[in-house]
């Protein structure tokens, strides 16, 4: 368990009882192990001063936060004055001149781990010496919260939504896990899509399977390079995780069509959430109570995603506007295979040039972001883009001075014909520059 220490972040937060809900920020200091405990404490605190905690964000160990706000001198002396005995210190009170209303007030809390490194083959270790995950995960995943005397703190459970159809052979390995799992198809499309469907599987320390989640040292068993799925932690049983998250496999939009909803895709369901943060009925009818863990394995990033109202949810539909989501969603995956794919060749460009993977990533995005605005939709035509990107910049397309591609971005051609085109064109320029 992490110990404790001061930890400083920015809230926002209104007073009660006042019907215009005038929204206010503050840097606060808790003596606390996470950010779970941080605003678990802060929340508590607000109360018994008549405040009410909209959302907090930025939230570090003091070290790491005056390293990231060196200027914020006040936020140190915050730092210094919790402790033991004195758990949470607020700084002064800042109207920011906006009503709290559905549009701006947050009601999910999302923290990102960086740089989590998979399990190895962890070769000449034994039984408990293993880790189960990564040990920066241990807490998250597997922690229990410390009894208070005010009221008895649940269990938490730890579950896994797993694609089958990710995983080879999901149902044989779950049957011989020693594990509680569940479908959450039943009937017909169970039985036509067992061997593809999604799967709740509640997980337990030092397991197998539960290791084998999280490892990737290049054997068949291995699933992290898979994102076979996502996490949840929460007090409820498997029955009813199952209940809840079986709702949102087939959802229906504002025509009333149904289709399937891959919401156990881990950058999906975190562009959902974070996409519709301020949508109060959709993430309490979407986010179980607890916390939902999403793995990005390309850019070794965890998302520990907890919402922050007690409303009860409704029923779920899909809007038109949220196909802009699911876009966004797909240029983000695409971004990061064509960067994984990059990355793994010994003279990418990626290498040569120095460029991170999280900056490979990006510079991708902006890629195919605008090769879509030049009607390039189809994988090749914009994996050949990204590589006419790489040579000359993404802002080639924008610029009046190559005049022969403004003239081929003109003509009208066909999305084959026009990437086509454009290579010629580069060709041609990078000839010229030479």
């Amino acid at each position: 368990m992490n110990a404790l220490r001061s930890w400083l972040g920015k809230c926002h937060l209104v007073k009660e009882n006042d019907e215009e809900e005038e929204p206010y920020k503050c840097c606060a200091g808790v003596w606390c192990r996470d950010r779970r405990e941080f605003d678990l404490a802060l929340r508590a605190f607000l109360t018994a001063q008549n405040l009410r905690l909209i959302w907090s964000e930025e939230v570090l160990p003091a070290g790491e936060w005056v390293h990231k706000h060196p200027t914020e001198k006040d936020a140190f002396e915050l730092a210094r004055m919790v402790h033991a005995a004195n758990i949470v210190e607020l700084g002064a009170l800042s109207a920011i001149g906006q009503k709290a209303t559905e549009g701006n007030q947050r009601y999910l809390l999302i923290e990102e781990i960086a740089d989590v490194e998979p399990l190895d083959n962890q070769f000449g270790l034994l039984g408990d010496d293993k880790l189960t995950v990564p040990e920066i995960l241990q807490e998250p995943l597997f922690g229990q919260p410390d009894p208070t005397e005010a009221e008895a703190v649940p269990f938490l459970n730890t579950f896994a939504i797993l694609d089958a159809a990710k995983v080879t052979n999901l149902l044989t390995l779950l049957e011989t896990s020693g594990l509680k799992f569940r479908c959450l198809f039943k009937g017909k499309a169970y039985d036509e899509l067992k061997d593809v469907a999604p799967y709740i599987v509640e997980l337990q320390d030092n397991n197998t399977f539960t290791r084998n989640l999280f490892t990737s040292a290049g054997m068949p068993a291995n699933m992290w390079d898979k994102e076979p799925g996502i996490f949840v932690r929460s007090a409820g049983s498997l029955d009813d995780m199952w209940k809840h998250f079986r709702k949102f496999t087939r959802v229906q939009d504002e025509n009333g069509k149904w289709f399937y909803f891959r919401f156990w895709e881990p950058l999906l369901f975190k562009y959902f959430c974070e996409a519709k943060g301020n949508n109060e009925q959709f993430i309490a009818s979407f986010v179980p109570a607890g916390m939902v863990v999403a793995i990005d394995t390309v850019l070794n990033s965890i998302f520990l995603l907890q919402k922050t109202t007690t409303k009860e949810g409704g029923n779920f539909i899909f809007e038109d506007a949220d196909g802009e989501i699911v876009r966004q969603y797909m240029i983000a995956l695409n971004s990061r295979e064509l960067a994984k794919k990059i990355n793994s060749e010994e003279d990418a460009w990626s290498h040569t040039s120095g460029t991170t993977l999280h900056k490979c990533v990006e510079f991708i995005e902006s890629a195919i972001k605008k090769s879509r605005d030049i009607g390039l939709d189809k994988k090749n035509h914009i994996d050949r883009f990204v590589v006419l990107c790489q040579k000359v910049g993404v802002g080639f397309v924008d610029d009046p001075k190559y005049v022969n591609i403004q003239k081929t971005l003109k003509s009208g051609f066909v999305p084959a014909r026009l990437i086509s085109e454009l290579e010629y064109d580069v060709e041609d320029l990078l000839k010229e520059l030479t």
